[in-house]
């Protein structure tokens, strides 16, 4: 809060205080945090070797079969694959240090680390913004697209 805006409201304290219930409820959400990375990283792991599995076995048996043209597009989806491990990676990693950064902050009751903890949580949900907006944005392209398309049929 800015520093004037506290003088006029009367605050003469920045500090927040976290009483035992808001303690007890951030204890909850960084167990919680904690286990849903840890299933986030198994998923990753799964993600990457689904890819890296289109990419060798499926490629090979399209590479042996009369439609070769099969074979481009399972690498395809095999790099989609790890392309989209990589890309939720970060997030998941995010998560994960919000989660631990936030049980040693309040089991020790240090300020830093709890900050710290808050900071991993921020670009988790920056993340996710950042990834709605690029998901809307190309939903716009592609309805206009469809849109097009449709009418350049039509004539």
């Amino acid at each position: 809060m800015d520093t004037t805006l506290e003088q006029n409201m009367g605050y003469t304290d920045s500090n927040i205080v976290i009483d035992a219930q808001s303690k007890s409820y951030l204890e909850t959400t960084a167990k919680w945090a904690y286990f849903l990375s840890i299933i986030g990283f198994i998923f990753i792991g799964f993600i990457v070797l689904g890819g890296i599995f289109f990419m060798l076995f499926m490629g090979g048996m399209a590479a042996s079969s009369a439609d070769a043209g099969l074979m481009g597009g399972v690498g395809f989806i095999g790099i989609l694959y790890l392309l989209i491990g990589l890309l939720y990676f970060l997030p998941i990693l995010y998560l994960f240090r919000f989660s631990s950064k936030m049980k040693q902050g309040l089991r020790d009751n240090h300020q830093v680390t709890v900050t710290e903890a808050f900071l991993n949580l921020k670009k988790v949900y920056k993340f996710f913004g950042i990834m709605t907006i690029i998901v809307l944005a190309l939903y716009v392209v592609m309805i206009i697209g469809t849109l097009i398309f449709g009418a350049a049929l039509s004539i």
